[in-house]
């Protein structure tokens, strides 16, 4: 089977960095950081990373207090997924930090 872009670019335990969108095409950045709690093929259809969240940044601007809250008011975990390719791939769109 054939390995995806950024499949082996960080194992449980490690931080990443993932972006949303091209930071190239964009005024302001768009992406996530946070400790990798698993991968592969989890509760969504796709190949991917679960990550912890600890730092958002929207627009150039830092929601982490906003993210949780949120996700503290849905009664959910500070969770999200980063797909290990997409169809608007980029270079470092997935970064070990």
């Amino acid at each position: 089977m054939k390995t995806l872009k950024y499949e082996n670019i960080a194992w449980r335990g490690d931080k990443i960095k993932a972006y949303d969108f091209d930071p190239k095409h964009t005024e302001k950045p768009f992406y996530l950081e946070g400790v990798v709690l698993d991968k592969g093929v989890l509760d969504v259809p796709y190949k991917c990373y679960l990550v912890r969240v600890t730092k958002i940044i929207y627009n150039g601007v830092d929601k982490t207090d906003s993210f949780y809250e949120y996700m503290r008011k849905q009664n959910k975990k500070p969770w999200k997924y980063v797909p290990f390719e997409t169809d608007e791939e980029f270079h470092g769109r997935v970064k070990k930090i």
